[in-house]
């Protein structure tokens, strides 16, 4: 993991960013406050003519595809999480928070419910500095929890200090885990499930997005691996894949059972993407536990 804040939560932002930018008939994902969280290099591209050309996303491959997955993907756990809120859950964890909006943007629903942000200390102070600059009139109704997941078990975190973030163990509990699972090691993975199972109560749910290595000898699949392996370059290595077709059975054997798994191809058709095409890597996935 890198030392200082994600350059892969900046571009998630920049991507959420993009999406709202585009005409409001366009738009996969409605989110005011990405472009504001924006780290300063980045805001100027939000609204470039060149840029929104480039990313229109038409091919199955490129930054394109990768941006429509993203914000069809944070849809996708928008809707889950405002079902899960309307129908009388108690609490919310992001895993992984980044530049997440969530606690803006749901605070009218969340209704005093806590909603509780735990990322990479690094991450977590750029992002406090940004909402406290660039959207002074808002106040965010998250607490923050500062863990690096490699070194420090979520259930330390959430359970040492649990005065200075309202979570509360064995209520029913929405856990958001978008764009982190891939980037862990497998062990990881499954300390954290254990964890998200242990502290929650019978009937939360986690909603979390993944990925499965390219497979084949063509250019595109090529490309595709690629592209995976670049993000090394930048301290954020892939070490989890976990393919839609494993996904049930992965969970279940963790104390979850699958609500939805969901491919790319069939999140282009539930929000009518129309010809933009989305990364085929990535998937997501809502889990109940049991």
């Amino acid at each position: 993991m890198p030392r200082g804040p994600s350059l892969t939560a900046e571009a998630v932002c920049f991507f959420r960013a993009i999406e709202n930018a585009r005409p409001e008939g366009e738009r996969i994902l409605e989110d005011p406050f990405a472009e504001r969280l924006l780290p300063r290099a980045w805001r100027p591209w939000v609204r470039s003519p060149l840029m929104q050309l480039g990313l229109r996303g038409r091919l199955p491959v490129g930054p394109g595809a990768l941006q429509g997955f993203v914000a069809a993907r944070h849809r996708w756990i928008d809707d889950a999480l405002g079902r899960f809120l309307d129908a009388g859950g108690e609490q919310v964890v992001i895993l992984g928070a980044g530049y997440d909006s969530r606690a803006l943007r749901f605070a009218e629903r969340l209704a005093g419910r806590p909603i509780i942000e735990v990322d990479f200390p690094a991450t977590q102070k750029k992002k406090q500095a940004l909402l406290a600059a660039r959207v002074p009139e808002v106040k965010s109704v998250a607490t923050y929890l500062p863990i690096d997941f490699e070194h420090h078990t979520l259930e330390e975190g959430l359970l040492e200090g649990a005065e200075h973030h309202q979570f509360e163990p064995d209520k029913r509990t929405f856990f958001v885990w978008e764009g982190v699972a891939m980037y862990l090691h497998p062990d990881t993975v499954d300390q954290t499930l254990g964890a998200v199972h242990r502290l929650s109560g019978s009937g939360s749910e986690l909603a979390c997005d993944l990925w499965s290595a390219p497979a084949g000898t063509t250019i595109e699949a090529r490309m595709r691996r690629i592209g995976a392996r670049m993000l090394g370059t930048v301290g954020e290595p892939i070490r989890f894949a976990l393919t839609p077709a494993d996904a049930a059975s992965f969970f279940e054997a963790r104390g979850f059972r699958a609500l939805e798994v969901c491919e790319s191809e069939a999140l282009a058709a539930r929000y009518a993407l129309g010809k933009r095409r989305l990364f085929p890597d990535n998937s997501v996935v809502h889990v109940v536990r049991v």
